[in-house]
């Protein structure tokens, strides 16, 4: 009898503790993302600096933080059509993404701008001096409302790549006469890729910006995404962004 008795009083302490939420374990949100560094990366100290970001906005409302890296059109495929994962990050905001996904508060910034030959001594007002340049983008990035729509509208031309490192070999070879990039990733891949150390000082960043973009996390429509997004944005208001942005970004180009 006592043996029973022992058996049950275990098992209401753990039923006790399992209703209380003692046993239970932080659920885990699975996303994507893809290889931006310094703001992503799977070989980055926690995943890059968003992805940092990211994490500590979920733990701070009680959940973990799962990502898996695809090329970048794979990215938000994968997030649309996969329901094993709830969304994608980082991203520009854009509106064509508003029919499958809900944005999140503001993640971060990106100062957004072009790269040319230092030679070549580039200047720029308006985009329409852009107009005969050969333009390198990464096929599927947002860029800005107005310099997509011209592109679209065949005002300005450009060269599609698949992600910025092609971008910046095309530009020194001499197949594209700008390219548009973050300037923190170009930093970057400026200063980790061996092949580019010789041409330090052949490519500039223009310094008259396209825009500073702000970063988002972007959650597929729904129930579920919406429910996790509000969370999410909680978790975001508990953390200071910017400041853990800049240190992670100024860290990672030796600033």
């Amino acid at each position: 009898m006592k043996k029973v008795l022992v058996v049950f009083a275990v098992f209401c302490v753990l039923a006790m503790s399992a209703s209380s939420g003692w046993s239970q374990q932080p659920e885990t949100i699975y996303m994507t993302s893809l290889e931006w560094p310094p703001y992503t990366g799977a070989e980055l100290p926690d995943f890059g600096a968003s992805i940092q970001i990211a994490r500590q906005a979920f733990a701070a409302v009680g959940y973990n933080l799962s990502i898996k890296f695809y090329p970048w059109k794979r990215t938000v495929r994968t997030a649309r059509n996969d329901h094993n994962f709830l969304g994608f990050l980082p991203e520009y905001y854009s509106p064509d993404k508003e029919k499958d996904f809900i944005c999140s508060k503001p993640i971060g910034t990106s100062p957004l701008g072009f790269i040319s030959i230092a030679e070549d001594k580039f200047v720029w007002e308006d985009l329409k001096d852009l107009k005969g340049k050969v333009i390198g983008v990464v096929l599927g990035y947002v860029n800005t409302a107005e310099f997509d729509q011209m592109v679209a509208d065949g005002v300005l031309s450009v060269d599609y790549s698949r992600d910025d490192v092609t971008n910046i070999r095309k530009l020194l070879r001499g197949r594209i006469d700008l390219a548009v990039i973050d300037k923190n990733v170009f930093e970057y891949l400026m200063n980790v890729y061996p092949e580019f150390s010789r041409d330090d000082d052949r490519i500039v960043f223009n310094e008259k910006l396209l825009e500073v973009k702000k970063l988002y996390a972007c959650f597929r429509r729904g129930a579920e995404g919406d429910a996790i997004c509000s969370k999410f944005n909680e978790g975001l208001k508990k953390i200071e962004v910017n400041i853990f942005q800049k240190k992670y970004i100024n860290n990672s180009l030796g600033r």
